[in-house]
């Protein structure tokens, strides 16, 4: 034990003198870390920015070049245009269409040869049955002639007007009253005629009235076309009277 405190102590007393006016060895300067822009106030930082990484800038516009301005042209483009070529469209008035005149012509057709021929079945088989049989009657006997025709006019109108109506044509209702109402004046015109005859005759009678008063409901302002029909009606009434 004594031969090691001693060894140490003549190591410790022999070892050389420090000098403390030493220097450290030149080193390189070590550069200093660069500032990162920081965001500005209101802004939320990025990821990139956050580790002091400069973030790609993806909202710059790219520009595209714009078109040149024409060049001013002095001469009158419309110089050379013929404005009575050009054709005003009048919207006063529907046209008719080609399949509409085809439905009153099959409608006319049928209607009048139909009110003929149900005020024949009507007076021969109702009226004369039940009212020319006693003298109390006898006046409803003889006008049986007149009322059967006003009860098929009713009738075949109403069937006639249903069946355009179910068609979509336009104021088929209207169209169909003045056809039937003026069709009323012809009874004392056909009265005492052969029931073919006057059957066709209600017929064309009926066909030219439905085309007539088609023409006169185009109008497009309701108002106008209903005087026009009623003026008409009231017309055809007194041509055929006179």
């Amino acid at each position: 034990m004594k031969e090691t405190m001693s060894t140490r102590k003549h190591y410790y007393n022999n070892l050389p003198p420090v000098d403390t006016k030493a220097t450290a060895p030149d080193l390189p300067p070590v550069p200093e870390p660069e500032e990162t822009p920081r965001p500005p106030i209101g802004t939320i930082p990025t990821i990139p920015t956050m580790m002091g990484m400069t973030p790609l800038n993806t909202s710059a516009e790219t520009t595209t070049p714009k078109p040149a301005d024409p060049e001013p042209n002095d001469s009158d483009n419309w110089k050379d245009f013929d404005f009575d070529k050009v054709k005003v469209k009048d919207d006063t008035v529907r046209p008719l269409p080609k399949r509409e005149m085809i439905r009153f012509v099959i409608v006319g057709i049928a209607g009048g040869v139909l009110v003929w021929l149900f005020r024949l079945a009507l007076e021969n088989w109702a009226m004369k049955p039940l009212f020319c049989r006693t003298p109390d009657t006898a006046q409803i006997c003889v006008s049986a002639g007149t009322t059967s025709f006003i009860i098929a006019l009713v009738v075949v109108g109403i069937v006639m007007s249903a069946l355009l109506s179910h068609a979509r044509v336009f104021r088929s209702i209207l169209i169909t009253l003045a056809t039937f109402v003026s069709l009323g004046a012809l009874w004392p015109m056909l009265d005492g005629h052969e029931w073919l005859v006057a059957a066709l005759a209600t017929a064309l009678f009926a066909t030219g009235l439905y085309l007539f008063f088609a023409l006169t409901a185009a109008l497009k302002k309701y108002l106008p076309a209903v005087i026009l029909l009623a003026l008409f009606t009231v017309g055809f009434w007194f041509l055929v009277r006179m």
